[in-house]
């Protein structure tokens, strides 16, 4: 619940507190807390969910584990022998200025 809360709080900081002054302590303290609380467990990643506008905490190594067994899929995945993200973009630029 207070990750929940703490990371709405801390993504609207600037905005919500330049315009209500009278809540910019109570803010101050949450942020506070919130940094706290993740040093305090290092081992949670915070990202936005794939579907819908929240943010999730993940536990780490839970999450490299099932992204290595994604990958190690052969059927899925193959191992690429070059980086081929510098002929995409030429195609890409050729396509655009047709």
């Amino acid at each position: 619940m207070i990750r929940n809360r703490a990371t709405y709080i801390i993504n609207n900081l600037l905005s919500y507190a330049s315009s209500h002054k009278d809540s910019s302590n109570e803010i101050r303290k949450l942020v506070t807390v919130t940094n706290k609380f993740l040093n305090q467990h290092p081992n949670l990643i915070l990202t936005r969910a794939d579907k819908g506008n929240v943010t999730v905490a993940l536990d780490k190594d839970k999450y490299l584990n099932k992204v290595e067994d994604l990958l190690r899929d052969t059927e899925t995945y193959t191992t690429l022998k070059k980086d081929p993200t510098r002929k995409l973009i030429t195609q890409l630029r050729d396509i655009l200025t047709r």
